[in-house]
C-alpha cells in the first residue's frame, strides 16, 4: 500500500465517521424538537455517507463501490427534492 492510498483511506474514513455521526445526531434532534426535518437531513446524510463508502470501495471491490455510489446519490437527491418542495 503506497502513502497516498494510506492518506485517501484516512481522510475517506474521517469525512465518513463525521456523516455517521450527523447520521445518529438528526434523529436525536427530531425527536427533542418533534420536527420532521431533522429527519429528512438524517437522511440526505445517510445518502453521502453511501458515497463515501462507495468512494472508500471503489478500487477495491469489483461494482460494489460504484453500486454504493448510486444507491447514495439516490437517497440524497430524492431527499433533497424532498426537502425543496
Amino acid at each position: 500500500m503506497s502513502y497516498g492510498n494510506y492518506e485517501r483511506n484516512l481522510s475517506l474514513f474521517v469525512i465518513g465517521l463525521f456523516f455517521a455521526f450527523l447520521t445518529v445526531l438528526f434523529p436525536l434532534l427530531a425527536l427533542i424538537t418533534s420536527r420532521e426535518l431533522f429527519l429528512d437531513l438524517m437522511g440526505a446524510t445517510l445518502g453521502i455517507s453511501f458515497i463515501i463508502w462507495g468512494l472508500h470501495k471503489l478500487k477495491s471491490s469489483k461494482g460494489k463501490g460504484l453500486r454504493r455510489i448510486l444507491i447514495g446519490g439516490a437517497i440524497f437527491i430524492f431527499l433533497m427534492i424532498k426537502l425543496l418542495s
